[in-house]
């Protein structure tokens, strides 16, 4: 069990780390389409995937994007609803700070949708401070806190 659990840690960071080597979009799609990862292994690597694309907020978030695009990816891929509600909020982040604030806006609804869906709702809670500040420069401060 402990070296199951070790074998999924690793091969997870593995992952990772090939995902991370490449900000080719078609190349991180090639990589999640023969992941050979175990469910467990692939959750951990998206979770890491996550803790990643937070790193890049306010600082590269293009690359956020990017990689936001490939946790979702793999956990379409694999079924995982609640890693793929993870990666589009970050992406929501991710294209909130390039001022694509609709698309953010859609972004952090779907993922809110998709976490009230599985029953998390202070995950779900938590895409609306992303979602005020998108919202609020496409329609106004008082407009977005009224639509919260």
């Amino acid at each position: 069990m402990v070296m199951a659990l070790a074998d999924e840690r690793s091969a997870a960071a593995r992952f990772v780390r090939r995902i991370l080597a490449t900000s080719a979009d078609e190349r991180h799609l090639a990589l999640i389409a023969r992941h050979g990862l175990t469910a467990a292994a692939a959750r951990r690597a998206g979770l890491l995937l996550v803790d990643e694309a937070t790193k890049l907020l306010g600082v590269q978030p293009a690359r956020m994007a990017q990689i936001s695009q490939a946790i979702m990816a793999l956990a379409a891929q694999t079924g995982d609803e609640y890693v793929w509600a993870l990666g589009c909020q970050k992406y929501g982040d991710a294209v909130r700070a390039q001022g694509q604030n609709a698309e953010a806006v859609a972004r952090f609804d779907e993922a809110a949708a998709a976490f009230t869906r599985l029953g998390f709702p202070v995950e779900a809670a938590r895409t609306r401070a992303g979602w005020v500040v998108a919202q609020g420069a496409l329609s106004g401060p008082d407009e977005a806190l009224a639509g919260v």
